[in-house]
Order: C-alpha cells, then structure tokens, then sequence
C-alpha cells in the first residue's frame, strides 16, 4: 500500500471514529497528564540522591519519597482510566467498521457474491478487524503518551545539560529516518499478508463446508496437498512481513543504545570534572533512558499502524463496491401479479447471450411451467425475475410496470422462491418457517395448518420438540426430501403473489412428489406462480408451459396442445411417461 493509500485509509479511520471525539480529546489529556507525571519521578529521585550524597536532609528525603509514591499511585490510576477510555474509542470504531461491512453484504449485488470466496470476506469482517482494533489500541494508548513524554523530556535535558541534549537532538533523526525507510517497504508485504490471510480462510470454508463431497470422492489428500501450496505461499509472505516489522525495533534501540553510552560516558566526565552533580547525571541517565522508551514504541506503533492501515484499505475498498439498490427503499405499489419479459437480452459476461431476445406476457394468477435442457436460461430468468441480476437490455414488468422502477425490498416482499439447493438459518423450524414473514403475526395453528397442506407436519410431529426443534441445512436426520418440503412450507408460509419454485421436487422421492404436486395445485390457485421443473409430473396441469432453448422460447402452450403439436415437449414427456 502506498503512501497516499495510507493517508486515505487514516482520514476514514478517523471519521469512523467521530463519535468518540470527547472521550479521544479526554484521552490525550489524560496521556499528557500522565506522561508529565510519570516524568517528575526521576527529577524527585535525582533531588534525593543529591540529598544523600551531599548533604543528608532527612525531612526533605521523606518528602521527596512521599510526593514519588503518590505521582507512582496517581499515574497508575489515570493510566487504567485512560487505558479504559482507549478500549472503548477502538472497540466502537471497529464495531462501526465491523457493522458496515456486514450491512454491505446486504446491498451488494449476488454477482459480487457469486464471484467472491465467502472465507475472504469472512476474513475480512473478522481477522481485518480485529487487526485495525489492535493498531488502534495500540496508537492510543502508546502514541500520544510517547509524543508528549519525548518533547518533555527533551526539555528537561536541556535544562539539566544543553549539551548533551542537543547530541541527542542531532542523534535521534537517525532513528526516525530508519523507521520510515522500513515502514515504506513493510507497507506493501503487510497488505499482501492480509490478502493471502483472506486466501487462507477462503480454502479452509470451502473444505469445510463441502466436507461430505470431498469425504465421498476420497480426495482428502489431493486437498491437502493443495492446503499445502496454500499455507507455504502463506508463510512465506507472512515471515517476509513480520520479519521486516520485527527489524525496526531492534534497529531503533541500537541507535538508542549509542545514545545512552554517549550520554553516560560525556555525563561521567563532566561530573568528574565538576560539571554536574551525580544526583543531575542520574536524572540524566534516567531521562535518556526514558526519552528512548517512547521512541522505540512509536516506531512499534507505526509497524502495528502500517499492518491496521493494510487492513483497513481492504476493509474500505470492500465498502466502496459497487452497490446494488438499497433494499429498505419504500415503495406504494400494490402487486396484482402480471409478469412480462418484453424483448429480454441478458449475458453474464458480455459475450454469450444467456437469455436472447424474449418476450412472454404471463397474466395475474396464471401457473406457468417452464422447461428446457440444462444451460438453456431458466434459472437466469429467475434470477432477473427476482433482479439478484439486471438485463443487458430489455424489461421485466410488473403489471405493466418496469422493475427498475420499484423497490428491490417491496419486489421480494411479494415474491416466494423454493430454490432448488435448500438453506435453512441454524434455528427452530418454527423460525425458519416465519422467515419470510415480516408484516404479520402468525399463529401456532396457521403454521401447523400450512405444514399439514404440503405434507411437512408427520415429519415434525415426529421430532423431539417438533416445531421447537433446531435445525441446520446439514442436519443428518432430516433428508433432503423433507428439507425441501420445509422450504416449500417457508415460501408459502410469506403468502406471496407470485410463487416460483425452482426444481422444488428434485430432491424428493415419487411419494412425496405426489404430495408436493398436490398442495401446489392448492397453493397456486390465486396466484402468479413460476415453476422451473425437469419432472413433468408437477407441470402438466400448468396452464402454459414455457419451453427454451438457448434463451429463446421454441415452444409455447399448455400440456395438452404441447404433446398434440409432437415438437421438443411432446418428445419430452413421452420419454418422462416411458
């Protein structure tokens, strides 16, 4: 990351962080004041030593320990009150940051997501995160203290010895100039540790998550083989960048280290020679020492800065995609249900034509079927349907009015999908059948009444806690018949006006099928319902079936006039009935 990238991700950070303006402002005064304190320990410690060695005072030594035990005892509370306040300045920064990336998920087109691996941005919202939380901390509570410490310091050796404190002046510019020449590098491999990181988690979610298919085709080793390639690319970018992180410190305490022995050895030769006292060496040496400590913490400071701001860019460059329209956009209209596909051109990557040139009016209410080989268009014309994608040209309409026009959030509203691979939240089934309900309270009995309407109710009745029964999308003991039967339930449970299943019996055995098909003919009745399906069974009684091929309609009717006219759905169903 260059320079200008860390100065942009910097100003944003700050701007995340202009709710906690009071408590950062009492947070830099509290490091000043702390700072200043902590400072007066080795003045008062000096003052006893003179005492000791010159001319013995015992009242005057007691004072001296007494006011030392309570700068000691106040410094320690106002740094816990400080350390405190620097907590909470950090922790809700980040949970700002945190809880924008997740709110983004929400308005990114599915074409990112599609696109993207789930373990990078998994990565992103919780390791990129945490790492900007950890610079921030650490900059609070090391920098402003650092920054205050060395300017007073600085001071104090001036009066103590002007001398001296000028060599330190002209030393202390080495530090910094090496600081920065490894800070201009370490920028750059800190951000691509954070993107190999990403890299990392998204092949472990995808082992993880697709365990059952990698068990079932025995390529556990090829996987780990690959998991190998990934950790070795890994560690060698993450060992380049910590190893060049971890040479600024060391670096900055051998200059430091150089400065102590110049100011002991020049310190020792002017007390010798009646220059200074030994209790003015002692401040002396106890402020070089101290003048070098925040030094060395800055330039940790700006390694742990450089690795939060690494972070942070990734995390901003995730905020600044492109979005699609926000979904709690309002909207007034009221769906009757009429769909029209009016000259439909879609392609996915600008060369090939998923969807060619379409146009199909299907009236309110009406049970369309639509059928065709696989790669023909129908799933991408859910997809447009349902706007997760828009048309290269072309409209979709919604009694009679464009879908770009109404809101992404009142579309969906209205609209019920059964995708063809089930997902279920990790929750009861009472919850993941009430989903999609968002305007109404449903009843206990309104949800047992849906259930026993397409078949799902034996099955849960069956269950420990029936509809209090957690369930997951990989749960062993329910099959995928029965979780796409709780799909299904889910979809109608929304009570929407136009109901799309998409291979809804795919998973399904023939007695179950027959149960699904029966509550559909039911469930349908009364609205505009859109059924993608290979099985003919569930789409005879349709009353127009839809077929594709390329992205174009071939064939148009219902079932009866289909078979009689003896094209591509006669030859479909005849093969289906054989």
């Amino acid at each position: 990351m260059n320079k200008k990238g860390s100065i942009s991700a910097l100003i944003r950070l700050l701007k995340m962080s202009r709710g906690s303006t009071g408590k950062l402002i009492f947070s830099i005064l509290l490091a000043a004041l702390t700072s200043i304190m902590t400072l007066l320990i080795p003045y008062f410690f000096g003052e006893t030593v003179d005492l000791l060695t010159d001319k013995v005072d015992l009242d005057a030594i007691v004072k001296n320990i007494a006011i030392i035990v309570v700068l000691v005892i106040v410094t320690a509370v106002l740094t816990y009150i400080m350390n405190t306040l620097n907590y909470k300045i950090s922790y809700d920064t980040v949970q700002k940051i945190r809880n924008a990336a997740y709110e983004k998920i929400n308005r990114l087109p599915v074409s990112f997501i599609e696109k993207t691996s789930v373990g990078s941005v998994e990565s992103l919202i919780i390791n990129d995160c945490e790492s900007i939380s950890d610079g921030l901390l650490m900059s609070l509570n090391q920098f402003f203290t650092g920054v205050v410490t060395i300017i007073v310091v600085f001071v104090i050796m001036f009066i103590i010895n002007w001398k001296l404190a000028l060599l330190i002046a002209v030393i202390t510019p080495v530090t910094l100039f090496i600081t920065a020449v490894f800070l201009k590098t370490i920028n750059k491999n800190l951000k691509a540790h954070s993107a190999q990181k990403g890299v990392q988690a998204a092949f472990l979610n995808e082992k993880i998550a697709n365990l059952r298919e990698i068990k079932a085709y025995g390529i556990e080793k090829s996987m780990d083989s690959k998991l190998k390639d990934v950790d070795s690319t890994y560690r060698k970018v993450a060992v380049k960048a910590t190893f060049l992180s971890s040479l600024v410190n060391p670096s900055t305490r051998l200059f430091n280290g150089i400065i102590y022995a110049l100011v002991a050895l020049l310190g020792s030769l002017s007390v010798v020679s009646g220059g200074m006292t030994i209790g003015a060496l002692s401040k002396l040496l106890a402020y070089a020492t101290t003048y070098m400590k925040p030094i060395n913490e800055i330039s940790g400071v700006f390694s742990e800065l450089s690795d939060s701001l690494a972070c942070a860019s990734r995390v901003f460059e995730f905020l600044d995609e492109e979005e699609s329209e926000a979904l709690d956009k309002e909207s007034s209209f009221e769906f009757d249900g009429e769909i029209e596909f009016k000259d439909l051109v879609f392609s996915y990557d600008g060369k090939r034509n998923v969807i060619d040139g379409m146009n199909l009016k299907i009236p309110s209410g009406t049970k369309v079927a639509i059928v065709g080989t696989t790669g023909c268009g129908k799933t991408t014309l859910i997809n447009l349907l349902m706007r997760f994608y828009e048309p290269c040209s072309g409209q979709v309409l919604f009694d009679g009015k464009p879908s770009t026009e109404l809101s992404k959030n009142v579309l969906r509203s209205n609209m019920g999908m059964v995708p063809q691979d089930t997902w279920f939240k990790t929750t009861t089934i009472r919850n993941n059948l009430l989903y999609g309900v968002h305007d109404r309270e449903v009843s206990d009995e309104e949800i047992i009444s849906n259930s026993k309407k397409i078949g799902a109710h034996s099955f849960i009745n069956n269950l420990p806690k029936k509809y209090e029964e957690i369930i997951t999308t990989k749960r062993e003991d329910i099959s995928d018949g029965q979780r796409q039967l709780l799909s299904i339930d889910r979809a109608f449970m929304s009570d929407p006006k136009i109901l799309i299943l998409d291979e809804a019996t795919s998973s399904v055995d023939a007695i179950t099928e027959n149960s699904i098909t029966s509550a559909v003919r039911v469930l349908c009745k009364g609205r505009t319902s859109i059924i993608i399906a290979h099985r003919l069974s569930t789409i005879i009684d349709a009353d127009m079936i839809v077929v594709m091929d390329k992205g174009k309609i071939i064939e148009l009717g219902d079932h009866k006039t289909l078979v009689q006219k003896g094209g591509y759905y006669s030859k479909l169903y005849e093969s289906f009935v054989s």
